[in-house]
Order: structure tokens, then C-alpha cells, then sequence
């Protein structure tokens, strides 16, 4: 529609100031770069470059959010007041975007990657995707995904798509998620939320039950506490390979790789109770319960092992949080004294 436009804006309102600022306000910066300025020819663009001040006054300085592939071998970007999204990097690992170029001139308001694919959410619903096959193709589910999809979710190799009516819709690679036949009664309706660990997913729905699939050495098999995951989960956190999940009653379920996380055994007295948040780092757990301490579980080498650490966390923490690239964790007391670990 705009490249119909084209010739009509440069023939009959280039020299008119009002309506080229007009223009400007209503097409923006993309219009000019990739829609209006290839027609024009040297006397127009000559008259152009008078009206500096007009383009100045009418179109915003860009902005940008930027998005890379697990790995970092192929990287996005939209420009956040128009919507326009384009690529760079290794082609194989969703670098080359051309085949959906045109789709992505516009309205694009997120984008997911895996390790080597992407998918871009529009405002009007519909999704694309661009990458490898192994883990971008959506071809088998792209009726799904034309409209009324409200979120994006994706682990190192697979993606889910939440629509507007809590439907969940998986693409990619089949073991890590991508296929989700086992649980598509499960995830039909009144899913509100999805959280992936690397290989896996798991949806709270409307009602507080867990639905999980993907590799089960990540969490998509939760077959060993699923009593426990029937109603009431108000939340859930992930690291790499194992999910935790918060109940109403402030009590904590955890599953998936012992060494993730997934075995909570050794504190499972602590996390009967009173447990506000948890917040994950790649390897372990950390959980802030009311009185104000705090309980860590997961990998040895990213849980407290230090006494002096273990005597801050006793009481009056009243915030924690995951730092140094999800690396290590931090914790605040109400007094401003923090300490951080590993």
C-alpha cells in the first residue's frame, strides 16, 4: 500500500511543507528511508534537503530494542516507534531475514530467538518466524499463528505461542518442546502463563494447575509431584534445567534436574511455608520467606556455603535478586547491607 502511495507524495507534495509534515507524523521515520526517498529524483531531493527542519521537528529520534540468539550468532532489533524489525549475523542461525522482510517492515512489537532461529510477534496477533528449520520452522502450525496470539515463549530450541483465549501453540524442535501432542487437551484453553528452562516448558493455567512438556531431564516431566501441581500454583521460576513453583499457601514444588535445582530435599522443611518470591539463577534457587530470611537450594557451587552469608540471610532481607548475567545472587536488608554469592 505505501509503494502504491509513492509517486502520488513525490509528484504533489514535496515542495509543500505542511503536507510533507503531515506525512512525516503519520508515516515516520521508516516511511522516509525505505518508502519515499527511493522515487524521488535529484531536483525533489535537492528541495528535501530544505526542509531539515520539518523532517527534524516530525520525526523522533530512533529507538531501538535488540534480541539475539542463544549463543549470540545472529541478532534483531526493532525500532520501537514504528515497528520496523531487521536482522544481521549468520544466515543458518536466523542472521537473513529476507524471505519474511517485508513482513517485518512494520508493527512488530517483540521477538523471541532460540539458539539459532527467531520469531517476531506483530501488533495485529500474528507471529513470524525466520531460522533454522530445526527450531524456527512453524509451517505445520502457521494457521495458528495469523492472529490473536497475545505472547511469545521460547527455550534454546523450541517456541509457544499464548493466544487471546489461552490456547498454546509449540513449534520447533520436538523433544525440547516444540512438539506438545502428549498435553494439547491440557493446553486448549485458560493457560495464562508459560516459563521454559533450556529443553523444556511449563504453563500455569487460569485455575493454578501445571501442565509441562519438552525434555524431561529439564522439567517437561513433572509426573513425580503432579498432585501437588493440580491447583493454586501462583507462580513459577526456572533455571536451566528444573522449575520451581510457588503456591498460594506459601509452600514450594520443585522438579526436573537434581543438580538444577529440581531436588529440593535438603530445605524442604523451609519451603512448607511463609515463602513470598523466589528468584533462579542458571544453576540454583534462592526463596525470601516472611520473616525475612532466605532459602537456597540448587547446584553446590551457586547455593550459600559461606557461614558470614549464612548469617546475613537469617533475617530482615527484604529483597533478593539474580545478577553478574544470571550468574549469582544478591541480597538487600531493610538497613541497605548487602552481600552477594557465590
Amino acid at each position: 500500500m505505501m509503494h502504491n502511495q509513492n509517486n502520488d507524495v513525490s509528484n504533489n507534495f514535496l515542495t509543500q511543507t505542511n503536507d510533507l509534515e503531515s506525512i512525516f507524523k503519520h508515516h515516520g521515520n521508516q516511511f522516509l528511508k525505505f518508502h519515499f526517498c527511493p522515487f524521488l529524483n535529484v531536483q525533489e531531493k535537492t528541495t528535501l534537503r530544505g526542509t531539515c527542519r520539518s523532517i527534524k521537528n516530525n520525526i523522533p529520534s530512533p529507538q531501538y530494542a535488540y534480541f539475539k540468539t542463544i549463543g549470540g550468532r545472529a541478532r534483531a532489533r526493532i525500532e520501537t516507534n514504528t515497528g520496523f524489525g531487521e536482522t544481521c549475523g549468520n544466515p543458518r542461525n536466523g542472521g537473513d531475514s529476507s524471505e519474511v522482510r517485508f513482513e517485518l517492515q512494520s508493527n512488530v512489537k517483540n521477538i523471541l530467538a532460540t539458539c539459532n532461529a527467531f520469531a517476531a510477534l506483530k501488533t495485529n496477533g500474528r507471529v513470524i518466524t525466520w531460522g533454522s528449520s530445526k527450531t524456527g520452522d512453524s509451517s505445520n502450525v502457521i494457521s495458528d499463528l495469523q492472529s490473536d496470539v497475545q505472547n511469545i515463549f521460547s527455550n534454546s530450541a523450541a517456541f509457544a505461542a499464548l493466544k487471546t483465549n489461552g490456547r498454546v501453540i509449540t513449534w520447533g524442535k520436538p523433544i525440547s518442546g516444540g512438539d506438545s501432542s502428549s498435553v494439547t487437551s491440557d493446553l486448549q484453553s485458560g493457560v495464562k502463563n508459560i516459563f521454559p528452562t533450556c529443553y523444556a516448558f511449563a504453563a500455569v493455567k487460569t485455575n493454578g494447575r501445571v501442565i509441562t512438556w519438552g525434555s524431561s531431564k529439564t522439567g517437561g516431566d513433572s509426573s513425580n509431584v503432579i498432585s501437588d501441581l493440580q491447583s493454586d500454583v501462583q507462580n513459577i521460576f526456572s533455571t536451566n534445567a528444573a522449575f520451581a513453583a510457588l503456591k498460594k499457601n506459601g509452600s514450594v514444588i520443585t522438579w526436573g534436574n537434581p543438580i538444577y535445582g529440581g531436588d529440593s530435599s535438603s530445605v524442604t522443611s523451609d519451603l512448607q511455608y511463609d515463602v513470598t518470591t523466589i528468584i533462579s539463577t542458571q544453576m540454583a534457587f534462592a526463596a525470601l520467606k516472611k520473616n525475612g530470611s532466605v532459602i537456597t537450594w540448587g547446584n553446590p557451587n551457586y547455593v550459600v556455603i559461606s557461614s558470614s552469608v549464612l548469617e546475613f540471610l537469617e533475617n530482615n532481607i527484604i529483597e533478593i535478586e539474580a545478577i553478574d548475567k544470571n550468574q549469582k545472587f544478591r541480597a538487600t536488608k531493610s538497613d541497605g547491607t548487602q552481600v552477594q554469592w557465590p
